[in-house]
């Protein structure tokens, strides 16, 4: 698990904070961590370090295809890859309703 990567959405509270936590407590120790409220993924983001986890904390908010995938370049940038993915949290894209 020293070398698993894992990156979880909505990480800041409720089922994401506590899938980061709980990831941390197992061991892994390449946590990439996003969520839009950034003081409370600081704590979060906190308490997984206590653990001896290198945390990435990233503040951003995951609504458009462009915020989700320069978030998966800069976990591949910090950590070369990601291995788990954990997604607590994200809203329905509208989807394009033509028949082409």
């Amino acid at each position: 698990m020293e070398n698993k990567v894992v990156f979880i959405t909505g990480a800041a509270s409720g089922i994401g904070a506590a899938t980061a936590a709980h990831f941390a407590s197992l061991g892994y120790r390449k946590l990439s961590l996003l969520d839009r409220d950034a003081e409370k993924l600081a704590e979060v983001a906190e308490k997984c370090r206590s653990t001896g986890a290198d945390v990435q904390e990233l503040v951003v908010d995951l609504c458009g295809e462009e915020a989700t995938r320069g978030s998966v370049g800069q976990v591949v940038g910090r950590f070369g890859r990601e291995s788990r993915q954990g997604c607590q949290a994200g809203r329905k894209l509208k989807q394009s309703t033509s028949t082409k």
